[in-house]
């Protein structure tokens, strides 16, 4: 089954290079050239991934982000140049499921996306990789457990706020 992704990127170059990757490992591609488009196409188009950058006219990266959060659990990826420890977690804060920093090879890119699909969301907004996982908990490097680490149950997926 082929697979979807709406890749949002403002530099036309990068887009093409990173679609001409995409395609070339049987991805169906929906270009978006600001987040304007990217909520539009977003709300026509069915896809399985959403591969964003940031800093982009018309509408930044973090409200088209926010936006398709709070409609879908479809898997976000950020790509952009901001390498900040803030803007990462203000990233995943909003919802993203990988955050990831220019300059990036486009053949890892679509390695990344490949692996974000075969342990992203699943369509319960769980993560399947963590499906009877049972429980857990945080052990030090001899195997015991900190007596102020607290178990820690893998077994219930995470849910949509």
């Amino acid at each position: 089954m082929k697979r979807s992704l709406l890749l949002v990127e403002d530099d036309s170059l990068m887009r093409e290079f990173n679609t001409d990757y995409f395609k070339k490992e049987q991805w169906d591609v929906h270009e978006a050239e600001n987040g304007k488009i990217a909520l539009d196409l977003f709300e026509t188009t069915s896809v399985d991934l959403v591969v964003l950058d940031i800093m982009m006219p018309e509408m930044d990266g973090w409200s088209v982000c926010r936006r398709i959060r709070a409609k879908s659990d479809v898997p976000i990826m950020i790509i952009t140049a901001r390498s900040d420890d803030d803007d990462q977690m203000l990233g995943f804060e909003l919802g993203a499921d990988e955050y990831v920093t220019k300059p990036l090879s486009p053949r890892v890119l679509v390695a990344r996306a490949g692996a974000l699909m075969k342990f992203g969301r699943s369509a319960s907004g769980g993560y399947p990789y963590q499906k009877n996982c049972g429980p857990s908990s945080v052990t030090k490097a001899d195997g015991s457990r900190p007596s102020s680490a607290p178990a820690i149950n893998s077994s219930t997926p995470h849910e949509k706020a």
